[in-house]
């Protein structure tokens, strides 16, 4: 059984046990565990009982029902759950502003079990009447069925992120604003975002509020309050605004990064040492006041060392600053090297000089422009290989000191191998090759590719890349203990792209790596120079998995690089 479903599973027993009014701590013990499973390099249905209950954040009993229904491909203890709570009411907590509680309420008191249902009874002025509901309430709730039916998927992280630093820049120009950042998932470097949390000091509440409000691009304002407000845009992403008096800034940026289960795990850890934490700062047991005007002394205040916003997801963080031992993470300006920006467009007269200009301006000083070789033929004649290696030499000429290195990237074919032509790979730097996961592969036939692709003598970066969530499933469930294992007896890198980070390898693959000494390389594969800063995105991902710069080719130093790309 895969480990994702193992997590959907654990997921939605959660669920079920929190509109069931289950006791908290039993059903965070399943939430914890759901997310936490796909962080998993482990396959779970390859441990012993024993291995399991070594698992951060798993216990006995969910080890014996990972056995279970690892086992059988059923839980009992699931069964049992459908057969008191309707399972369809899990549905009901996508609508925005509806939650366990309410879809108890719903179901209980109006007899609603599917989001069809909420809807029939809501136009029909059936949920006004329920305790704590009124004309409003219903009139959001059916504003919420209708955006859940338009709202987009998550959006890539390299989408978004432009998004937010437009949306920094016109708050910015708002002189009741004091401080700005970005939160949530976004500045947790997830891959993918669901809504662009922002937050702010402001002077005048008031002021700053009707500001970010009466900005343009909003097609919906789904909440205004005086600390909070919400607004979707055209395309469906939704943007919140989260406001406190400057001497509380530091309390709520950490509050709203989350994650949910880092803070719930804080705030436990708050209340050992007689604190209440909430995003307005600690409250004492005798109701004394402590603020935090900065996001360090959050931590400070609890004797922890600054636990970086890419490790905040209950997965040993806490611990590990109890003990002393959080990782060392690789900064932005760590990154010299990015050995991947496309070269395919070598023709257009000054577009590699334009990439390599764009690069040297955020301190790289190693790039590695790609040409692409499609799989099968027609393979490029040798025309293209010296047209293109030509106007490499142009490049360099222009940026001086900056070393510029040639590549060729061979994309997977079953029924083809890679041209072993050795006078055209010895004319190169780097040769790297990309599995590509389609949907009608399976992680079998993706591992024998990926291992086909490893294993060829002038290979020496290599990357697999989904085009869509079906392909990112089959990406998940290769075998990439055995991938690891071969890469790193030929010492090759896994590169990993700042471009729809999340069809390729997640974090648990990250890590997995790094136990198998094979260096990450942290690319932007830049088409165009606004794209050449997006390797920052593959970095925070690394950082996700709890990576040093030890671990991360692109951030080692020149010797150590040079001695690398030298390596037969």
């Amino acid at each position: 059984m895969e480990n994702s479903e193992i997590a959907r599973v654990f997921g939605r027993i959660a669920d079920l046990m929190e509109i069931k009014g289950e006791n908290r701590y039993k059903t965070l013990a399943y939430r914890r565990a759901s997310e936490t499973i796909p962080t998993f390099p482990e396959r779970l249905d390859e441990l012993s009982l024993k291995e399991l209950v070594a698992l951060q954040g798993i216990g006995q009993a969910l080890a014996e029902k990972i056995q279970e229904f690892n086992t059988s491909g059923r839980l009992a203890f699931l069964e049992k759950l459908e057969t008191e709570v309707p399972p369809t009411l899990v549905d009901l907590l996508a609508v925005p502003d509806v939650g366990p509680k309410k879809v108890a309420l719903f179901w209980k008191q109006a007899g609603v079990t599917t989001l069809a249902g909420l809807e029939e009874a809501a136009l029909a002025g059936k949920l006004r009447t329920l305790p704590g509901m009124g004309e409003k309430s219903e009139t959001r709730i059916l504003a919420g069925i209708q955006s859940l039916r338009t709202a987009l998927k998550r959006l890539p992280i390299d989408e978004v992120s432009p998004l937010a630093d437009e949306w920094l820049a016109r708050l910015k120009t708002c002189h009741a604003i004091q401080r700005l950042a970005v939160a949530g998932s976004l500045r947790r470097g997830r891959a993918t975002i669901g809504d662009l949390d922002l937050v702010g000091s402001a002077e005048s509440f008031r002021e700053a509020m009707d500001f970010f409000l009466a900005q343009p691009g909003i097609q919906e304002v789904v909440s205004h309050g005086e600390y909070k407000s919400s607004v979707r845009l055209a395309g469906g992403l939704n943007v919140q605004l989260w406001l406190q008096p400057d001497e509380r800034f530091g309390s709520l940026l950490q509050f709203v990064t989350g994650s949910k289960a880092h803070n719930v795990r804080l705030r436990e850890y708050s209340l050992k040492q007689g604190l209440s934490l909430s995003e307005r700062g600690f409250v004492s047991q005798g109701l004394q006041e402590t603020l935090c005007a900065e996001e360090v002394d959050v931590y400070r205040l609890l004797g922890l060392p600054f636990i970086a916003p890419e490790l905040r997801e209950d997965l040993g963080e806490l611990e590990a600053a109890v003990a002393g031992s959080l990782p060392a993470l690789p900064a932005d300006g760590d990154l010299s090297s990015d050995l991947h920006l496309d070269g395919g467009g070598w023709r257009e007269k000054g577009r590699l000089l334009e990439l390599g200009r764009a690069a040297s301006a955020i301190g790289l000083h190693t790039i590695c422009f790609v040409l692409p070789l499609p799989a099968g033929p027609p393979s490029p004649g040798e025309t293209e290989y010296t047209g293109f290696l030509e106007a490499l030499s142009q490049v360099r000429a222009e940026l001086g000191d900056m070393r510029i290195l040639s590549g060729l990237e061979f994309e997977d074919s079953p029924e083809s191998d890679l041209p072993m032509d050795e006078k055209i790979h010895s004319s190169f730097d780097l040769i790297a090759a990309r599995v590509h996961a389609t949907g009608s592969r399976t992680s079998a036939n993706l591992t024998a590719l990926a291992l086909k692709a490893i294993g060829l003598a002038p290979v020496r970066v290599f990357s697999i890349q989904a085009e869509d969530g079906a392909g990112a499933a089959q990406i998940a469930g290769m075998d990439w203990d055995s991938i690891l294992q071969g890469a790193s007896g030929r010492a090759l890198a896994l590169q990993i792209s700042g471009r729809d980070l999340h069809l390729g390898p997640d974090e648990a693959v990250l890590k997995l790596a790094a136990r198998h000494s094979v260096p990450i390389s942290v690319t932007s594969r830049a088409l165009s120079p606004m794209q050449s800063a997006d390797g920052r995105f593959a970095l925070g991902f690394a950082r996700r998995a709890w990576l040093t710069k030890g671990s991360i080719l692109s951030a080692w130093d020149d010797q150590r690089l040079v001695a690398w790309l030298q390596r037969a």
